[in-house]
């Protein structure tokens, strides 16, 4: 417990001096080794300064020793991410002195016109500014934005490109989901609601109105528009479309009411509650099972993601093992 404390301190310290603000103790170092990749050196300043768009959120969730314990993972996998990205910059160097593939500083000037033209409507005065509040200067802004195209090129020459999505794993995934893509059966209704009043008088002038529309409607009358102009329900405006439902999601008097009454059809004044409702089944689907050419697109990025993650993982397992990595104990 002692460790996580000094963890914990050593945390809230390298934040508040990522964020310039004053540290709560002169007398702790903060900025010291988090990791050695090959010949490239990671501080814990480099990490926290990482964490800090993570940190406000899990402090306006968490408080005390969860707080804490969400820090340190939160810092674990930064650590991570950066150690993995040090060993692809890393390989980068190999491969360029192999190959000879180069990041031209024409990419870089590519990148910086479409940074200043997305994010800053073609204003370099204001990207000039971003850089600044976030004390960089040109020169490093654009050594990060290499870095950003290398790990951009070699993920895409190690990943990306050697992905192969086989039709029998995406079959075999959408016979493992059949019950995910089993759909109930739907109905698509428009429905006329008159509230029922509160008086033994006004209930029975409401219920001969209800009766009075749904023999216009037998008699020919449209539907959609008596809804429109009689209809108290929130739906009124949409001629009483109230979509495509789910029986069963219904209250039980509905539920029980609709799957009687035919396709195309107007059923009887219903009461239930406080309402009166006439209500016409305008089409049907019948409880199915989605087809697989239905959900293929779905399924095949799935297995594609899946399969990216499977070889991302085997490629830095290599390259953990091709270069040196030592990572220092955070207390």
């Amino acid at each position: 417990m002692q460790g996580s404390s000094q963890y914990g301190l050593l945390l809230g310290l390298g934040l508040a001096l990522a964020a310039g603000q004053p540290a709560p103790c002169a007398s702790v170092v903060v900025d010291r080794y988090a990791a050695v990749v090959h010949q490239r050196t990671i501080t814990s300043l480099d990490v926290l300064t990482q964490l800090q768009p993570v940190r406000q959120q899990l402090m306006e969730t968490y408080s005390g020793a969860e707080l804490e314990n969400k820090l340190m993972e939160a810092y674990q996998r930064t650590l991570n991410a950066l150690i993995e990205r040090a060993l692809i910059l890393e390989e980068f160097v190999l491969v360029s002195e192999k190959e000879g593939i180069k990041v031209p500083p024409q990419l870089v000037d590519n990148r910086a016109n479409e940074v200043i033209h997305e994010r800053f409507n073609n204003n370099r005065a204001a990207f000039f500014e971003a850089l600044a509040a976030e004390r960089l200067t040109l020169d490093e802004w654009r050594a990060e934005t290499k870095d950003y195209l290398i790990l951009s090129i070699l993920r895409r020459r190690e990943i990306v490109d050697r992905v192969v999505v086989m039709p029998r794993d995406v079959r075999e995934l959408y016979a493992s989901r059949t019950d995910k893509y089993r759909e109930p059966e739907k109905m698509q209704l428009r429905v006329i609601v008159l509230h029922r009043g509160t008086t033994e008088a006004e209930r029975t002038a409401k219920l001969q109105a209800a009766g009075q529309l749904r023999t216009q409607a037998l008699q020919g009358g449209d539907f959609a528009e008596l809804a429109k102009k009689n209809s108290e329900g929130h739906r009124a405006a949409e001629g009483g479309d109230w979509g495509w439902i789910v029986p069963k999601e219904l209250r039980a008097e509905l539920a029980a009411a609709v799957t009687n009454i035919p396709t195309g059809q107007l059923g009887p004044v219903l009461a239930a509650g406080d309402e009166l409702y006439l209500i016409k089944v305008e089409a049907r689907q019948a409880e199915r099972t989605r087809p697989l050419p239905e959900v293929y697109a779905d399924l095949s990025a799935e297995v594609r993601q899946a399969e990216g993650e499977r070889l991302y993982k085997d490629w830095i397992k290599r390259l953990r093992h091709k270069y040196f990595v030592k990572v220092f104990p955070a207390d």
